[in-house]
Order: structure tokens, then sequence, then C-alpha cells
């Protein structure tokens, strides 16, 4: 169940005011030391240009964030999910971004057999296709000029939970050795068991590259044999191929962004309260203080 994007990004484009939306973020005073929307960030200054040519630098080009989950649709049900991937375009400021009406649904992914897909790549080649045709530059209709213009775009961004983001973009899961996607450090233990996070000497930790990564997942992908795919999946922290890596740009360790969500807003901040009011390093005081200047 697929929208197309260039016709979903066209219909945006005709809304009065969209486009001039979109070329707001470049009256914004570049700060170096304060990281407050994806504009302060390196992957959105590196594609200012690309291989040196404008990109984001020029007018009509645009920076893409994609999202997905899986989520349960009924109320007693529990067997059941239903997954959605959906764009949002980077360009618009952060508090157009997420509406609603400028969000777009690209496809809902259903339970096969009551389980979720194990790789989402049939799902995602549609919009690869669309992807690659928006890099290139395609003309569509805006409420900028009577006659098309051109436009591109690009995927910058994945955003997801890690059970999620491993599926978009090809990593072992969190129960796997080497599951982490920005190293290759190794976690000793596994799911059922409990799991060794020990080590955190970071400058011994070989980082995972964009090049490595590419090349690794071809090798998995021609690997025929069952066990020696298990093999090199283990080795390199690697499921598959994703479909996202035929975009040529796509840095899949850099776009594939680190999941705050579960760690910082599901227990962990409250967890850390706790022990500092446990051990006295903050007051009842300074708590309410703290409540006051985040409210």
């Amino acid at each position: 169940m697929y929208n197309s994007l260039i016709n979903e990004l066209e219909n945006l484009l005709q809304q009065k005011e969209f486009p001039e939306s979109c070329e707001k973020w470049r009256d914004q005073g570049e700060r170096t030391d304060v990281l407050t929307d994806v504009y302060s960030g390196q992957i959105w200054r590196d594609f200012q240009t690309y291989k040196g040519k404008d990109f984001l630098k020029s007018p009509r080009n645009y920076g893409l964030r994609l999202n997905f989950d899986f989520f349960q649709p009924m109320k007693h049900r529990k067997d059941y999910s239903v997954g959605v991937l959906y764009l949002v375009i980077l360009n618009l400021p952060r508090s157009e971004r997420y509406k609603w009406k400028n969000v777009i649904v690209l496809g809902i992914i259903p339970s096969i057999g009551g389980s979720e897909p194990k790789s989402l790549n049939e799902f995602l080649k549609p919009a690869i296709n669309e992807l690659q045709c928006l890099w290139k530059g395609i003309r569509l209709k805006s409420s900028l000029s009577s006659v098309p213009l051109t436009f591109r775009a690009a995927l910058l961004s994945v955003t997801a939970d890690v059970p999620a983001a491993r599926k978009l973009c090809g990593f072992t899961g969190h129960s796997a050795h080497h599951d982490c996607s920005r190293c290759l450090k190794e976690f000793s233990g596994g799911f059922q068991e409990k799991k060794d996070y020990s080590g955190f000497d970071r400058e011994n930790w070989k980082k995972r590259s964009n090049k490595e990564h590419r090349t690794s997942a071809s090798k998995i992908e021609r690997t025929k044999k069952v066990s020696k795919k298990k093999e090199l999946c283990k080795k390199y922290g690697i499921n598959y191929w994703s479909s996202l890596l035929d975009l040529e740009y796509f840095d899949v360790v850099r776009f594939c962004t680190v999941d705050p969500m579960h760690n910082l807003f599901l227990g962990t901040a409250k967890y850390v309260f706790k022990l500092w009011d446990k051990r006295g390093i903050i007051t009842r005081k300074g708590m309410k203080s703290v409540e006051e200047k985040i409210e």
C-alpha cells in the first residue's frame, strides 16, 4: 500500500506560501556553539554542496527525514501490528515540520502471518525509485510559477526506535554482539542472558564507516550459503543490504540517528533524578527550580 512521494510533494508545493516556508531556514543566523535544530548539524552543512555541486545552497532543493514504526491498531488485540512509513521536509520550520498537513505518509505495512516482516526492502523500493528521480531533479507544479519548476530532494535522516531503525538500515538487532549502528564494539551475551555492556574505552572502539558497511553488506547479499551468511552477519553486525543503500549519497552510518526517546523520555531521566536526590546531589528546592525551568 504505497502513496507516491512525488505526487504528495507536488500537492504540498502547490499550497500558497509552502515553497516560501521551505526557504525560511536560510534567514537564521548561523551559530556553531549551540545545536538547536537539524540546520546546526554537520550533515546539513555537508550537503550545502555535494561533490562540488550546490545542493541545499540552491533554492528548491530539500532535505527529507524518513520515520518508521509499528503500532497496534486494535485496542483489544495485542497480536497484530501495522507499520507506517512517513516523511517530513526538514527545510520547513520546526513549528510546521510535523503538522499532520505537512507529513507525507508513504506506505502502510501489514503484519504477515501475524508477525512483522524481517526486511523492509520490498516496501521501500517504490520510494527509493522516486527518491532517485528527485535526487536528479524533477519538474513539478508549485505556487511559485504558472509553469513547472525543477525541484530536487535527498533523504538525509532516518529516525525510528532501535528495532525499526535496524530493519530500515539493515543493521543487526539490539541483542546482537555488534548491535551499535555507529561502531563495532562487541557486547557479549544475548537477549535471554545478561549482556555485558562494560568496557567504555571509546578511543579503542572501531568506528563504522559508510564505505566499509556497503562493502560488507554487498558481500552478505552475494553469499548464498545460509551458515556462511549468518557468520558474516555476526561478524559485521549487518543483516542485509538495505534498499536505502541504492541511493548513491546515502550514508547509512551517519544518517541513521540514535534513538533518544526510549533512553531519555521513558525512564532514564527519572532514574537519574531519583539517584541525585538519594545521594544529596540535588535538593528538593533544586528539583523545584529545575521543574520551573522546564515548564
